[in-house]
This record gives structure tokens, C-alpha cells and sequence, in this order.
């Protein structure tokens, strides 16, 4: 009878719930945000799944669970927690009621044996910013010190940048929302959803498997860390929809991770970058190129380094890292200096102009090119009606290009078309195996491929564009890597890009390879053995220590000397403070994305220099050097005036954010909407013509078309001289 009273009851409660699924469905038709049951037939566990904030009554289930196998499975964001039925049931005869939050738990009344949940410390987030999508500026626990106990047991004394992970580490673990990336997620805990997770995500990371790795020391440099760190909220915030709690969690999570690093600036730089090339605030530096240092000289400029005042923060560039001091981005006037780059100058402007006849590009026209090594040089050769090619590369990090990816295609393509010359693009499979230790070769060369496609949609000419893998080219390579290896130290390598012993040996290597695309005879098949014909590379500043370290070489092989033309950083949708990254989806917009992702992205995470209220933005207007909406529309609103008018009134408080952010948000979907119906009628027979080795003509049409006028002028002029030399002797 009391089986019977029971299985009644148990239906109705069935029912209760099958009438409260059907009408969150009808309330929202997204299923990610609905309460989701799975309820356990046979000998299985029950499972409940449920947003944060949901009470769900769980006596019953207890008892049912207690029917099956003893035990309630709770699935918590990737946390399988079992518990002994009993316990929920004295809870939850005393409550009625248990709160379960995706990515953690937490009980009305925690009357749970401790050590069966994961802690949950309260914590104060406060932000100095003007609104919740920026950074969290610090995290305020309870004093309760115990809590890093687990964390202060170890120290790595003997490797500071190791150390400041461990203590960033510690602080994330222990962080409230923190619960659901402790461990790894595992089959039981997503069920027939694992297998959609593996598709989803590119590697699996957790905390806690990130713990065991520092523990056993498998970090070779910071760089790594940080992609593991990024990595765990980048799979959450791909597999989960953005309503979830677990997502809102990760997000939360990140604006801390990133509060942490700025709090660890001055206590480590090294936290940052491999390799740092620090740009000091009060430095005044002369603008002669730098050469490599040996290890002395090296010490000495660190020394002077240390003995600089702490109070001044400083920029951090290098080939792997960018940080700004400022939130108005990084000093490019005291970077061009450190460097010892030339400013682009209006001469430069006008020349391209006289030269080619079109337009400059807005990229020129607005200085987001805004410096160079030996232009001026280029320019004077083409004018003398002398050859010179573009080199430019991509290593393939992500399936999809993002928009910071575009501007050196863009940049290229406008140069190639203007000047009418060969372009060279380097795809670095192999650097990017080497640097990334989570990647498997295949799955960089997959990455690849996919890159090449989306490069040529921005509408190379076939005719003038070689693009190659410098594993498939290799054997073309080689030669004149030999060269540059042997022309070049360990030490310079050091001090250039500051690897330590403990970095694989491939990166010490690599450089070289990147080094010999700009010597004209790597190429035979469009320059023969000719070695004398330089090449320009458009690119971001932050590859400068690749090509001083070429020009270098060059001299030293007789060889041409590489000429550079450097771009600003396109910054982050949360600030100008770094560039935007493959690693951190909601930091970039892919050339993938759908105009509604695209819509999201920027409505959500661009940050505005407007201000907090409308009052206050009427009254002072926005701060256009930090708002990234404005900053964006710099890259790629075309109409100088448009550009300007918004310039105008939205730093006056005419125009408000939500304006400047609907203007963004139509110029940047304009462009994609162009790029990626291009990009569907990209074939792989496509890059096969691109790659192939083939015979490419490197003289530009209008240098063949003066050759043959000239060759037209003489012999007409001999022929005219013929004449009149048979004239005379008629005459005669």
C-alpha cells in the first residue's frame, strides 16, 4: 500500500514537472535556458540540472534516488557531487529546499558535511570602471587566511614567474564562482552531452589540472599558463549559452584573472610575456636602430632597468605580448622611439600617391600605419624603376581569422594592387606546433589550411601571390636558413626574444625561419638566383625583433636589407590595453561571425569612454582615446567626414554610445557580409593555384610598359636616323 501511496505521489511530482518544462518553453523556445530533468530510469542516478536561483524540492527525489542506487547525482557546470541520500534528506526535511547553482553550490542553510561541497567564500567584486564589462579591479575575501593554506605550502622561490602563477592560480581557485573548472569534465557529468563538449571545445583544461602542472613544472614560460587560464573559460563560454549561470560565471571569473595580472605588473613583469621589450616612461632614448646585445651589455641595461623608479608604469611589447600602462593604449610615440623606427611623414604619403596614382588608403591617410624602416628607401628604388616584393605571413592559431587578423591583408593587398608587385605570404604551421604546447601538428596544419582560405578571400591576385607552409616549403627555406643560423648567435637570440634554457630548442631555431622569406633568392621561381631585389613588410610593431634581428643578417650576407612598415595594435573590445586575441572569444570578432554575433559582441563587451550617466555624457562628452567603438570605426569606416562628424559631436555628448555602437555594428557586418560571401566561393583547388610553385612575373606592367615605350622611342629614333642617313646619301 505505502509502495502504491508512493509511486502516485511520485507521478504527480512527474507531472508537476513536466507542466513546469512545458511552460518555460513556451516562455522562451531556447533551450539553454530552460530548467532541464533528466530523471534516471532502472538503476541509475537521478540527475537535475538547473539554473541558478531554481529551488527545487528534493525530499522526494531522495527517496526515489534512494529506490535506485543510494546516492543523488548532481551535475554542478562540469562537477559530478554525489551524496548520500540520507544527508539530503535530514537537510531537506529541515528546509524543504536546496539551491544548486551551475558552477558551484550553495544551501540556504548548509547543514552538509563540509567536506562533501566545494567552500564557498563570500566576496566583495568591486569595479572602478564605468560599467560591469570591464575588468574587476580587485576581489576582497574573508579573513579568513586558512584558505590559502593549500597554496602557500609550495613556493617556487627559485622561479619568480612561476611563483606570481601559483599565486594567481590560488586566487582563482578559491575565487565563489569558481566550483565548476576545479576538475576536469567528464562523461558522467554531461552524459550524452560529452560528446557535443569534445566536438566544442579545442583541448580540455580545469584548474585543477592546471595545479598539478605547475606542481610538476610543466610550464615553460607564462605564456603558456595564461592560454590554459583563457582556455578554461573559453570552452565553458563555448559549449554554454550566455544566459546560463556557469557562463556568466566564467565571464566573471575572467574580468578577475585579468585584475589579478595588472595587481602582478610590478611584482614580476615576466608574468606578462616570454618576452618583454619594456618601453620606459622616462627612458629618453636616441632613434639609431638597436643592435643585438651580448650577454654583458645585457646585463648592464637590466640593471639600469631595476634602478628605474617602480612608480612608473611601463608598456610592455613584444613578438608574444602586449600590455599598455595606459587605457589609452600603448605610447606609440615613445615605442617608435625605443625601437628606432622613422615616423611616417606626409612626404611618405604624397610619394605613394605620385607613384601609383591611387588614393591612400585610410590605414595611411589616419596613421594607423604610422611607421617604418627605410620606406623612403622602397619608394626611391620603384621611382628608379627597380624591383621589390611584399612579404607577409600568418600563423595559424584559430579555424578562423579575426578582424586584428585583417589589417596587414587589407594593408597588403592595397599595396599590391597599387604598386602592381609580387606578394610572398609566410602560413607558420611550424612556429605555431612550437610555441604551443597543447597543439598537435595536425591540428595546425588542419588550422592552416583553413587560414590559407580565408587569406585569399581578401582577393589576391593569383597572378602576383605565392602563399606556402614553411613545412611544405621547407626544402626552399633551408638554404638560406642555413645562412642566418650561422650568422646569428645564441645570445642575440637571447636577448631578442628572451628565451630561457628551459624553452624547447625549436624556438631558438625558428626565428631564422621567419628571417629568410625576405631575401629575394628563397623565392627562385619568381626572382631566380637574383638576391639584390628587398622586400616591404606590412605588419603590426610588435614583430620588429624578428626583422632588426634579418636586417642584421642581411648585411652580414650581402644581402638587400629587409624594409618594414608598421601598424598601431587593433585593440580588444574591452579596452585598448592589449590587441585583440584568438585566445579570448569575447575579445574578438571573427571574420566568421554572424551579424547578430556580431550585434552581441559589441553591444556587450565594447568598452565606451562615454559617460556612466547621460547627464554626465552631454555634459562631458565622450573620451574618445579610450573608447573602443570609435577607435574601431578608425580601422574601417571609409568616409573621412562621416568619420570626423562623429569625432565631433560624439566627443561633445551630442551623440551617445548606443548611436556610435549602431553605426560600428553597420560598417563592420558591411564588411563581412563582403568578405565571407568571397570567402564561400573559396575552393581547396584554389589553394592549390596559390601554393603551387610556379613561375611569377615580378616586374610590375607599368615598368614593362615603359621598358617597350622606350624600346619603341629607340628604335624608332634609329630608324629615323637611317633615314636620314639614306636621305643624305640620295642627295649626295
Amino acid at each position: 500500500m505505502e509502495e502504491m501511496q508512493f509511486d502516485e505521489y511520485w507521478s504527480r511530482i512527474e507531472d508537476q514537472l513536466q507542466e513546469q518544462n512545458m511552460l518555460m518553453q513556451q516562455q522562451n523556445n531556447d533551450k539553454d535556458r530552460h530548467l532541464k530533468q533528466i530523471l534516471g530510469q532502472g538503476n541509475q542516478q537521478v540527475i537535475i540540472r538547473t539554473p541558478k536561483n531554481d529551488k527545487i524540492q528534493l525530499h522526494d527525489f531522495g527517496q526515489r534516488a534512494d529506490q535506485l542506487d543510494n546516492k543523488l547525482k548532481i551535475v554542478l557546470g562540469g562537477i559530478k557531487n554525489d551524496y548520500q541520500v540520507q544527508q539530503w534528506n535530514q537537510n531537506a526535511q529541515q528546509e524543504k529546499s536546496i539551491k544548486i547553482i551551475m558552477g558551484g553550490l550553495t544551501l540556504d542553510q548548509p547543514k552538509i558535511n563540509p567536506s562533501l561541497i566545494q567552500p564557498d567564500f563570500s566576496s566583495n567584486i568591486v569595479s572602478n570602471n564605468q560599467n560591469d564589462n570591464q575588468f574587476y579591479d580587485q576581489a576582497q575575501y574573508d579573513d579568513d587566511e586558512s584558505i590559502y593554506d593549500e597554496f602557500a605550502e609550495i613556493k617556487f622561490l627559485d622561479t619568480p614567474w612561476m611563483q606570481s602563477c601559483w599565486e594567481i592560480l590560488g586566487t582563482l581557485w578559491y575565487h565563489e564562482e569558481a566550483g565548476a573548472f576545479l576538475k576536469p569534465v567528464s562523461e558522467d557529468d554531461l552524459g550524452i552531452y560529452f560528446e557535443d563538449y569534445l566536438r566544442t571545445i579545442d583541448y580540455a583544461m580545469d584548474f585543477g589540472t592546471m595545479k598539478l602542472k605547475m606542481i610538476e613544472r610543466l610550464y615553460k614560460n607564462p605564456t603558456e599558463f595564461k592560454t590554459d587560464v583563457l582556455t578554461v573559460f573559453k570552452n565553458c563560454q563555448k559549449f554554454n549559452h550566455e544566459s546560463s549561470e556557469i557562463y556568466k560565471a566564467s565571464i566573471k571569473l575572467e574580468k578577475f584573472y585579468y585584475s589579478k595580472l595588472r595587481e602582478y605588473q610590478d611584482i614580476n613583469e615576466q608574468m606578462f610575456c616570454s618576452s618583454n621589450i619594456l618601453i620606459s616612461k622616462m627612458e629618453n632614448t636616441t632613434t639609431q636602430e638597436r643592435q643585438p646585445v651580448d650577454e654583458e651589455q645585457k646585463e648592464i641595461v637590466q640593471s639600469q632597468d631595476q634602478t628605474q623608479s617602480q612608480t612608473e608604469k611601463e608598456d610592455l611589447v613584444s613578438a608574444f605580448c602586449i600590455l599598455a600602462a595606459s587605457d589609452k593604449g600603448i605610447d606609440y610615440e615613445k615605442l617608435l622611439v625605443k625601437f628606432g623606427c622613422s615616423p611616417l611623414i606626409d612626404d611618405n604619403k604624397a610619394k605613394i600617391h605620385s607613384l601609383t596614382g591611387a588614393i591612400p588608403h585610410r590605414f595611411i591617410r589616419r596613421d594607423i600605419f604610422f611607421c617604418h624602416r627605410d620606406l623612403d628607401v622602397i619608394l626611391n628604388r620603384y621611382e628608379q624603376g627597380k624591383l621589390f616584393y611584399l612579404y607577409t605571413g600568418r600563423g595559424p592559431s584559430a579555424e578562423a581569422l579575426h578582424m586584428g587578423h585583417a589589417i596587414p591583408f587589407i594593408m597588403n593587398k592595397y599595396l599590391q594592387d597599387a604598386f602592381d608587385v609580387p606578394l610572398v605570404i609566410q602560413v607558420t604551421d611550424d612556429e605555431k606546433y612550437l610555441y604551443r604546447p597543447e597543439y598537435e601538428l595536425e591540428k595546425v596544419q588542419k588550422m592552416a589550411i583553413s587560414n590559407i582560405k580565408d587569406i585569399i578571400a581578401f582577393g589576391f591576385n593569383l597572378e602576383k601571390t605565392f602563399i606556402f607552409s614553411d613545412i611544405d616549403y621547407i626544402q626552399h627555406l633551408y638554404p638560406n636558413v642555413l645562412r642566418v643560423q650561422k650568422a646569428t648567435t645564441l645570445n642575440q637570440i637571447k636577448g631578442l626574444f628572451g628565451f630561457s634554457e628551459s624553452d624547447n630548442v625549436g624556438k631558438y631555431a625558428y626565428p631564422p625561419v621567419q628571417a629568410v622569406p625576405s631575401f629575394s633568392n628563397t623565392f627562385p621561381h619568381i626572382f631566380g638566383k637574383r638576391k639584390d631585389i628587398p622586400s616591404l613588410i606590412p605588419c603590426a610593431i610588435d614583430q620588429d625583433p624578428y626583422f632588426r634581428m634579418t636586417r642584421d643578417v642581411a648585411a652580414k650576407l650581402k644581402y638587400e636589407k629587409t624594409s618594414t612598415f608598421y601598424s598601431i595594435f587593433f585593440p580588444a573590445l574591452q579596452g585598448l590595453k592589449t590587441k585583440m586575441a584568438s585566445s579570448d572569444s569575447n575579445s574578438s570578432i571573427l571574420l566568421s561571425d554572424t551579424p547578430a554575433e556580431v550585434k552581441r559582441k559589441i553591444n556587450k563587451y565594447a568598452f565606451s569612454g562615454g559617460g556612466i550617466t547621460v547627464e554626465e555624457h552631454r555634459a562631458n562628452g565622450a573620451n574618445l582615446d579610450i573608447d573602443v567603438p570609435y577607435q574601431w570605426l578608425k580601422f574601417f569606416l571609409e568616409d573621412d567626414d562621416k568619420l570626423a562628424e562623429i569625432k565631433e559631436k560624439y566627443g561633445k555628448g551630442e551623440m551617445l554610445t548606443g548611436e556610435v555602437k549602431a553605426i560600428l555594428i553597420d560598417t563592420i557586418n558591411a564588411f563581412l557580409k563582403e568578405f565571407q560571401e568571397r570567402r564561400k566561393k573559396v575552393t581547396d583547388e584554389d589553394v592549390k593555384k596559390f601554393m603551387e610553385i610556379r613561375k611569377i612575373n615580378p616586374v610590375p606592367k607599368k615598368f614593362e610598359e615603359a621598358r617597350k615605350a622606350k624600346e619603341d622611342a629607340e628604335r624608332l629614333a634609329k630608324e629615323q636616323e637611317l633615314a636620314a642617313a639614306e636621305e643624305q646619301k640620295k642627295s649626295e
